[in-house]
């Protein structure tokens, strides 16, 4: 991961450092909070427990260790350094880590819905997998809307481009 000025690269890796920090505290925050969840059903119920520390820590340990492999396997390969780390994709880090917390987090509304009445468990599932598709559906859309908003300034760019080279090479 090349810094964008070769002349500093401290500030890329000041913000890389940021970066992982944000992470590991954003995501041991929603750990906790899911370690924190007793029950669902007939209401949410929350309580402080030792899955709520443990959350807290082993997953910014977690999320900061895995950032760590993704940033250090990246550098590695701009270096062209021939490491262990660098012979392993970035990508590989990145899917390992996306399916564990996925899991680790599937795993923790599976706990806690250890005490839900078997009549009620099949609403809160189904409501459950309505809110992903929907919150899904409302990814896909802001992503595309992103997508359209770069390929307009894309264009925007290029024109305002060709103008300003049309602009000099009249004045010359």
């Amino acid at each position: 991961m090349n810094p964008p000025d070769e002349k500093d690269p401290t500030s890329f890796h000041q913000v890389l450092e940021i970066a992982r920090i944000g992470a590991a505290i954003g995501i041991g925050a929603m750990f906790g909070f899911i370690g924190s969840i007793d029950s669902v059903n007939p209401r949410v119920e929350l309580s402080f427990n030792w899955k709520v520390v443990v959350g807290v820590l082993g997953g910014g340990w977690f999320v900061w260790w895995v950032l760590g492999k993704i940033f250090g396997t990246a550098e590695d390969k701009d270096a062209q350094r021939d490491t262990k780390a660098a012979r392993r994709n970035p990508v590989a880090w990145m899917i390992f880590f996306a399916l564990l917390v996925g899991g680790l987090t599937l795993g923790g509304f599976a706990w806690s819905l250890n005490g839900t009445e078997s009549e009620k468990l099949g609403d809160v599932i189904f409501g459950t997998v309505m809110a992903f598709w929907i919150l899904g559906f409302g990814g896909l859309l802001i992503w595309n809307l992103i997508r359209f908003i770069e390929e307009d300034s894309r264009r925007g760019e290029e024109a305002f481009r060709k103008e300003e080279e049309a602009r000099r090479q009249s004045s010359e």
